[in-house]
């Protein structure tokens, strides 16, 4: 299983530093919420070996998206607070993390279709 490489504590300060900004489910859950229907349609007409090749490939995406979401927060972090690059890359950290929520709404989907997470890992070999 691929966890995120943010330690617990770690995911305590970016509650504590970003507050509301990024905890706040609303802009997720909306967003999501708009999806949901086209997400619905494409997954319910997938079956067989296309929907665990589809299910593979959204958890690839994920993974993807996680990486460059951890990457963006510490280009935020690193960065001076003089900088100003600092406000876009704090805009950056919230738009792939946003997008990673967004796709772990499709992976939800797919696996709970096919009925398991298949090994990622060595399906893609």
């Amino acid at each position: 299983m691929n966890e995120s490489r943010f330690p617990r504590t770690q995911s305590q300060t970016l509650d504590q530093r970003f507050g509301n900004m990024v905890s706040n489910d609303d802009i997720a859950v909306r967003r999501i919420g708009v999806l949901a229907p086209f997400v619905a349609q494409i997954v319910g007409s997938l079956s067989g070996e296309k929907l665990k090749e589809a299910t593979i490939a959204a958890i690839g995406k994920h993974r993807m998206l996680t990486e460059a979401s951890e990457n963006a927060y510490r280009a935020w972090e690193d960065c001076a607070d003089n900088d100003p690059r600092k406000t876009n890359l704090l805009e950056n950290f919230h738009r792939t993390s946003l997008e990673n929520r967004s796709q772990i709404a499709v992976v939800a989907a797919l696996t709970e279709k096919l009925g398991y997470i298949p090994d990622a890992n060595r399906e893609r070999q």
